[in-house]
């Protein structure tokens, strides 16, 4: 099977020719049906890229191809690994297609959905949030955008606080630096905001350890090592997104609660209510007087 030619040949056969001499025929021959598959795709046609999805994740399943068998391919095809390991975590989340086809069908008027739609949502480890923003994005038409602005919300969550669990947190987790006549929603809180502080700590003062192991890694294994740290950096950039939100609500609440301080406590008495009129009615008659004077005063005549 004999490749298309690429549109800039320069730039691009060069490095798939290098990546066909390093593939056995099996695996030159994949490669070939998911070039021809997905440059015949956009995102709209996600019967295709479904196929393209499901050639790679076969791709990366196949042990005879070797470790190296994803990257030969993203070199081979002209595409990056990680739109490839993309695709792969689609297939995985749903691995048939005509499941798939119903499942994105969009309601009557509503914008239908991507296969950009569908990549961000195989970011989710939740199934059932998975579904809900699923759903959501098809009764409302949402865009990429407001998909991702959906999903990297926190939902809302109700949740009871036992002030015996509160004091059971504390006790087995702080460090004596919270006072004991703190409520126990704040006493939870301060614990958890401790306890994650001390993760996040211990995770970044592992920094040059992580460091070393980069770079000691398996050249052989360089695939599963990249697919690991990305899945590692969407998780802190979720945390980082998690704690923003939470910034911004907190404030918000402690400018309420200030606005509420500066409020009067109780309604003026009726001498008060007097008095505020008197001083009211009197600058108004200042005002007026003002400005008489002002239109009684000589005029500069014209030259």
């Amino acid at each position: 099977m004999s490749l298309p030619q690429a549109s800039k040949p320069g730039t691009q056969e060069k490095p798939r020719r290098a990546a066909a001499s390093r593939m056995d025929n099996r695996l030159l021959e994949a490669a070939n049906r998911i070039y021809v598959l997905w440059n015949g795709a956009d995102a709209s046609d996600i019967e295709r890229r479904h196929q393209v999805a499901l050639a790679c994740l076969a791709v990366s399943a196949e042990a005879s191809y070797g470790k190296q068998a994803v990257a030969k391919l993203a070199q081979h095809i002209g595409r990056s690994q990680s739109s490839v390991y993309e695709h792969i975590g689609v297939a995985r989340v749903w691995p048939d297609a005509t499941a798939l086809k119903e499942l994105v069908t969009s309601p009557e008027g509503r914008k239908p959905l991507t296969w950009t739609h569908l990549v961000e949502l195989a970011k989710l480890d939740d199934d059932k949030r998975r579904e809900e923003l699923l759903s959501a994005a098809k009764e409302n038409g949402w865009t990429v955008a407001e998909l991702l602005a959906a999903r990297d919300t926190p939902p809302v969550v109700d949740v009871e606080v036992s002030e015996d669990a509160c004091s059971e947190q504390d006790e087995a987790t702080s460090d004596g630096s919270i006072p004991a006549t703190t409520s126990a929603p704040s006493r939870c809180l301060f614990v958890t905001l401790d306890e994650l502080a001390a993760t996040v700590g211990g995770v970044v003062s592992r920094e040059g350890e992580l460091q070393k192991l980069l770079a000691q890694a398996d050249p052989s294994e360089l695939d599963d090592s990249l697919e690991r740290l990305q899945a590692a950096r969407r998780e802190a950039q979720r945390l980082t997104q998690i704690l923003e939100t939470c910034v911004v609500q907190l404030e918000e609440r402690r400018n309420l609660e200030a606005r509420k301080a500066e409020l009067p406590t109780s309604a003026p008495t009726e001498s008060e209510s007097e008095e505020s009129a008197v001083a009211i009615e009197e600058a108004s008659e200042a005002s007026s007087q003002a400005h008489s004077a002002e239109d009684m005063s000589p005029q500069p005549e014209a030259a």
